[in-house]
């Protein structure tokens, strides 16, 4: 039993983030916790068993009741039964969340464009594109009736900020003053500015100043250091303005535009991560129930066995209850006690992943495989007292 509380003191103090002073030996030091902690969990709930065996036979003797008395002293004598059982469970649930947590894993920078997404949707739009020409500027904002268009303008010179450029309207609806010379943007006066300042911003920051945006479309035709960006500002943060940037872009704005959301690139590859950790819960549930049903079918295998000892108990006493009440202790008990243990198991070695990497474990896919090892052992313990009570039927008594 030591090898439980000693894998949870190793594999908590694991430092799992990318810069981790030295992040193969945090792995490793995990992996060690995580597998003494897979190792002695079973052993764990079948202690918990044999002593609550112990309590349920005392209680069976004291009121005479056959069920209770054989059980429970049955499973205290068996622990190793009652082991093998749960591990499969226990073990297949801890793996299960282990997988979908590493896959849901984030950097800190696609955590904070889904914090973005959810503050601004996609209110804001990114544009470039190759050499175009003033009319078609003019029909890409005609498009966008109900939105702001302004450049924004990156030097390569790292100590240089951005600067974000547009008309006093366009300004405004940024929370910002009309100024012909370059001011630091204002991130005080609402959380568009705030973004744009957190995701277009050099080191130096990004300051923004009255000018016309047909400038643009004289330094897109004759490029020189700068890098410029059309940026679009929607009042709404529903995917409306989002649709209508790209259909303006494609129809005015040459052949092969490149549009963005802020932060749309760590997004991206955030949402695969998403998509494929959605896999995983999937398939790793289908895996999770068929491993419970290889135990299930090996525990009634195994009570079978037992079941056959049991009958001339049961036919003697006249009380066929004793098959039902001790196959609700013998294989129900132990997978209902297995589950929740399993579920608090996963979700302590969830938690170094989950602060070092921006990982999220799925409580819907904890209660699920919680309500579906609860729901099996029922059925499971349901299954084995009628085949117990099937063959107390059919068993005579032999001479030895």
């Amino acid at each position: 039993m030591i090898l439980l509380p000693l894998g949870a003191v190793i594999a908590m103090p694991a430092e799992l983030t990318p810069f981790a002073p030295n992040l193969a030996v945090s792995l490793a030091q995990y992996v060690t916790g995580l597998v003494l902690v897979l190792a002695s969990l079973p052993a764990l709930i079948a202690t918990v068993m044999a002593a609550l065996g112990r309590a349920v036979a005392w209680a069976g003797e004291r009121s005479g009741k056959v069920g209770p008395l054989v059980a429970g002293r049955w499973t205290t004598h068996h622990p190793g039964v009652t082991a093998r059982m749960v591990a499969t469970v226990t073990v297949g649930l801890v793996l299960v969340t282990q997988l979908h947590i590493w896959t849901s894993r984030t950097s800190g920078e696609a955590a904070a464009a889904a914090e973005t997404l959810d503050r601004i949707g996609t209110s804001i739009s990114l544009v470039r594109t190759d050499a175009i020409t003033e009319k078609e500027l003019t029909a890409f904002r005609r498009d966008l009736a109900g939105q702001h268009v302004l450049a924004l303008v990156r030097r390569p010179d790292p100590r240089s900020p951005a600067e974000l450029r547009g008309d006093c309207e366009a300004l405004r609806s940024l929370g910002q003053k009309c100024s012909a010379a370059p001011a630091p943007i204002d991130t005080g006066t609402g959380t568009q500015a705030r973004e744009l300042a957190r995701w277009t911003g050099t080191r130096a920051g990004l300051t923004v100043r009255e000018a016309s945006v047909t400038d643009y479309v004289r330094a897109v035709n004759e490029p020189g250091d700068a890098q410029w960006t059309l940026v679009t500002v929607a009042d709404s943060a529903g995917h409306g303005a989002s649709e209508a940037v790209n259909r303006a872009s494609y129809a005015h704005l040459g052949m092969a535009p490149f549009i963005d959301r802020l932060g749309g690139n760590a997004l991206g590859g955030m949402l695969q991560y998403a998509t494929v950790g959605r896999w995983v819960a999937l398939l790793g549930g289908v895996g999770l129930l068929v491993l419970a049903c290889a135990s299930t079918v090996s525990s009634l295998s195994e009570f079978r066995c037992f079941g056959t000892r049991l009958a001339p108990v049961g036919v003697f006493s006249g009380n066929r209850r004793v098959f039902v009440s001790t196959s609700v202790w013998y294989l129900t008990t132990p997978l209902v006690i297995a589950a929740p243990i399993a579920a608090g198991a996963a979700w302590f070695l969830s938690q170094p992943v989950v602060r070092g990497t921006g990982a999220g474990l799925s409580t819907g896919l904890v209660v699920t495989a919680v309500a579906g090892c609860a729901l099996l052992a029922v059925l499971t313990g349901a299954a084995g007292a009628r085949g117990a009570l099937a063959g107390a039927r059919r068993w005579t008594p032999t001479n030895d």
